[in-house]
């Protein structure tokens, strides 16, 4: 390490199968930069990892915070994955105990129920995710693709794509996903879905 550089402290966490770099501690220079999240996260240059989560201090009765960036540099909302794997590295780090820890989000609170296990390194951990909201859906029946009737009493604030992101989506499915026949719906729970 050159005189001037920097050092970051990252932890990796892995959380059914999604995998987050955790710094728990800011880097006195300031707040990391998209750039610098890309490159970390980055499967084959850097670290790798679906993306990096940053532990802030708790507000509004919340017993920390969390900043979510996915591996593409661009800051999400919701990760229930990541936001038990941000509570693992802070139970790991003595910042909080087992039980109910409660973590201030982009898409509001949630509350993560820790419980250790006999296994070291480890513990179990379950997050109230909150209401999903389903939003607009489509069903493909063979090379044509149909809006399904929306969600009785769905909310205002469902998610939603524009025209070009939905042809996209359905593009990437018609591709990825074989058969005649395929049901699609938009959810969100803190974050998008499909």
């Amino acid at each position: 390490m050159s005189p001037g550089e920097a050092m970051l402290a990252l932890g990796k966490y892995e959380g059914a199968g999604n995998d987050f770099l955790v710094l728990l501690d800011p880097p006195a220079e300031g707040p990391l930069r998209a750039d610098e999240v890309v490159a970390l996260c980055h499967r084959r240059r850097g670290v790798g990892a679906d993306g990096l989560l940053e532990l802030r201090p708790g507000s509004a009765g919340s017993d920390l915070g969390m900043v979510l960036w996915n591996a593409d540099g661009s800051q999400a909302e919701m990760s229930g994955n990541g936001v038990r794997c941000l509570v693992h590295a802070a139970l790991d780090a003595g910042r909080v105990g087992p039980g109910a820890v409660r973590v201030a989000t982009a898409a509001g609170p949630r509350t993560v129920e820790v419980r250790g296990t006999d296994a070291p390194g480890t513990a179990e951990a379950e997050v109230a995710m909150g209401p999903v909201e389903l939003g607009p859906g489509w069903v493909r029946a063979g090379d044509r693709w149909e809006e399904l009737p929306p969600v009785a009493g769905a909310p205002a604030g469902a998610p939603r794509l524009e025209d070009g992101a939905v042809a996209a989506l359905q593009a990437m499915l018609t591709e990825a996903v074989p058969g005649p026949r395929l049901w699609v719906r938009l959810a969100g729970a803190g974050n998008p879905h499909v």
